[in-house]
Parts: structure tokens; sequence; C-alpha cells
């Protein structure tokens, strides 16, 4: 289960009415807070409930470095669970595209790519997937397009990513349009066959 499923399932056990799901949605895809007792609009019992399921940060991701130059800005993140990935946010004279993993290392080994030597770690979750990009979004950092080429092989990774392109594109949540979505892939032919019939808008 991902975060709002998770969520969506505490408030249906405590009986809440419908629209305390949009105010937590608006929380955390467009308010600047990080945590869930920041919320300013859910009682305190409503807090600790969702906190006891997902702890308090928003994110599941931390932050473990960054370095920053003229055009390029990458983030060190840690999951949960102790693995590393990194995003890279990418600054050109018309935009700003963001530079995304969705695993941590990779198991395709590819000579050219650095994370093959890694070898393969997880899988991310798709909040992991997407609090990538929510990272930047929370510390006002805008980003115009977003590129899944960061870390590990998107396709080898798919229930994932696409749902974390789900999310990504849902208008009530981050309302990013498919057009500014990028895969790079070394030849998945299962995902990409989704990726073409499920998602056509979506560049490869």
């Amino acid at each position: 289960m991902n975060r709002l499923e998770q969520i969506q399932a505490v408030l249906e056990e405590n009986n809440q009415p419908k629209f305390r799901l949009e105010q937590i949605k608006t929380a955390i895809f467009s308010d600047s807070i990080s945590r869930y007792s920041q919320i300013s609009n859910l009682s305190k019992s409503l807090k600790e409930q969702i906190i006891s399921v997902l702890g308090d940060e928003i994110l599941t991701l931390t932050k473990v470095h960054e370095a920053k130059g003229e055009q390029a800005h990458k983030v060190l993140f840690a999951t949960r669970d102790n693995h590393q990935i990194e995003s890279v946010r990418l600054q050109y004279k018309t935009h700003t595209a963001l530079c995304i993993s969705t695993q941590s290392g990779c198991a395709l080994g590819c000579l050219f790519c650095a994370t093959g030597a890694i070898g393969f770690k997880k899988n991310l979750s798709a909040d992991e997937i997407l609090d990538q990009v929510l990272y930047f979004q929370k510390n006002n950092l805008p980003v115009d397009s977003i590129i899944f080429m960061g870390m590990g092989e998107p396709l080898a990774n798919p229930d994932n990513t696409f749902a974390a392109i789900d999310l990504m594109t849902d208008k009530d949540l981050l309302g990013i349009s498919p057009r500014h979505l990028s895969i790079s892939t070394v030849g998945i032919i299962p995902g990409i066959e989704k990726l073409t019939r499920d998602y056509p808008n979506i560049n490869l």
C-alpha cells in the first residue's frame, strides 16, 4: 500500500468524512510542511493515528548530502531501510529537469554506467520514486520536466514506476503533464509495450 492508501485506511477506521483525505492531499502535495503533525486542520488524535502508521515525516526519503553547481544540483537520499539513491536537478536556460531514480543500484551491469558497478540493492516503492520530486517541490525548487534516468532501470521495476507515474500525473496530487515525463530504458520489451499502450504521451 502506498502512503495515500494507508491514510485512507486510517480515515475509514476512524469514520472520517470524505473531505478529510482531500485536506491531507493538499498538505502533502501542495503545502511546504514536512511532518504530519504540522497539518493544522486535523485533530490531534487523528494526526497521532496517522503518525502511528506512517511516522511523522511525510517524505519517505532523508537527505544525506547535496552538491550544487551552476547547472546541476545533486541530492543523495537515504530510504528508511538505509539504501541510498541520487536525484539530479538540471538547470537550463529555458527550463529545469529532474533526473530521478527507480532502484537503489541496478542489476543490469551496463559497462558505461557507474550504478551498474554497485549491483542491485532494492526496487524503490512508488512513494520513494515520487518523493524525489516532492522533495524539490517542498523546498521551492521548481521542476518543469522529469526524467526516469537516475539510478536503476525504470522498466525493471514496472509496478512501482507506473504507480509513481499515476501519482505524479494525478491532477489532484502533483498534476504533472505526461508530456513532461520521459523514461530512459536499456530496452525492457514488456515495459515498453505497456508504456506505449497505456501511457502514449510519455516520452521514451
